[in-house]
């Protein structure tokens, strides 16, 4: 499935831990108008939060078992904030030496200055931070529920004091879509290397009030972008099926979870849903022993799993219901599309991928 021939890039979840509830994270849901935990929270290995953590020697452990050069480690945290991390640093030292750069996404608001300046030494010119900062001063806290504008922008100017490279990521919806010009402006005055805006194709707890710790919320979709709107729209009625496309495979990129077990990508890991479509998803879903802490890369991937997952692209009857929606050539929305003046994103094969410029008078 994938080229090893090449150099790989991984997404890695070092934990389950995070300090926001952002209503629209898989960690987190509204139930009877209150934002709280997930009982059982969506794409996770556990059913619990906050309780996993790797330290450097199983990470270490880990790393050798891969068995293949990684060009590139990218912290994503999609349940998690990786910086949450105990020995996050002493990590991410262990990553550098071993010749491969890291991409980290972070809500920005947990640790101190000291601890992000040390982080900004640590980094090569290669590795880089996207800071997630979805508005200036309280709009942040709209979707960021829990997040402090001045500590983000503390933390984020202390790593670049200490040589690390950031950008500034913008969430956009209803609430924050007239701070874009602001933002941009506030990125370079601060010294970010870059600034991009986001369009969320993400619709759930959307135009409904919420309350959380007493206070009141809501969040609503931009609507300066309604092209795109349209496109997200399209994508949720859909449901059939066109030639599939696999974002990890172009990237030669996969996926290993907070206990380590590899997945072909970010989309599609403990999925109740996809266990209840494919027996081959739910025997690999559910055995525990397939983690890099006990078996080899090239053990895992043997598994009928891969085999079946790649056939499995060859119609709608045996392609999963997330491959089809992500994936679908012409139809399928890999994730949100960024909007980034005159930057070009490019998959690991050339091809532009999630760039989307669009006059907001269009």
């Amino acid at each position: 499935m994938f080229d090893f021939s090449q150099p790989i890039w991984i997404n890695w979840e070092l934990n389950n831990i995070c300090n926001l509830m952002c209503p629209q994270c898989g960690r987190n849901e509204i139930k009877n108008g209150i934002l709280q935990w997930r009982k059982e929270p969506a794409g996770s290995p556990t059913k619990t939060l906050n309780d996993v953590d790797n330290s450097l020697e199983t990470f270490k452990k880990v790393f050798r078992n891969i068995g293949y050069p990684v060009d590139l480690i990218r912290f994503q945290g999609h349940v998690s904030e990786n910086v949450a991390s105990k020995e996050f640093i002493p990590i991410c030292e262990y990553i550098i030496s071993e010749g491969t750069n890291i991409t980290i996404s972070t809500n920005g608001s947990l640790r101190t200055e000291e601890f992000w300046y040390n982080l900004g030494k640590v980094f090569n010119n290669r590795s880089k931070i996207n800071f997630s900062i979805d508005g200036m001063g309280d709009a942040l806290g709209v979707y960021r529920v829990n997040a402090s504008y001045e500590k983000v922008i503390q933390n984020a100017s202390a790593f670049m004091r200490g040589g690390g490279r950031a950008c500034w990521r913008m969430i956009v919806f209803k609430h924050n879509q007239h701070q874009i010009e602001d933002a941009r402006k506030e990125a370079e005055r601060l010294g970010f290397e870059d600034f991009s805006i986001v369009h969320t194709d993400r619709r759930y707890f959307m135009d409904q009030e919420y309350s959380y710790k007493g206070q009141k919320y809501i969040l609503e979709n931009q609507n300066i972008a309604p092209r795109w709107n349209e496109k997200v729209d399209d994508n949720l009625q859909w449901n059939g099926w066109t030639e599939i496309s696999c974002k990890a495979q172009n990237e030669n990129q996969f996926y290993v979870d907070c206990k380590n077990k590899p997945w072909a990508c970010y989309y599609i890991p403990h999925k109740d849903g996809l266990s209840r479509e494919k027996e081959w998803y739910k025997e690999y879903a559910e055995d525990e022993s397939l983690t890099l802490e006990n078996k080899t890369l090239d053990d895992i991937l043997n598994h009928k799993f891969y085999h079946a997952l790649e056939m499995s692209w060859d119609s709608k009857s045996t392609c999963l219901s997330t491959c089809r929606k992500k994936c679908s050539v012409g139809k399928g929305l890999v994730r949100s599309w960024e909007l980034n003046s005159g930057k070009i994103y490019k998959d690991r094969r050339g091809g532009a991928i999630q760039s989307w410029y669009e006059d907001s008078s269009s």
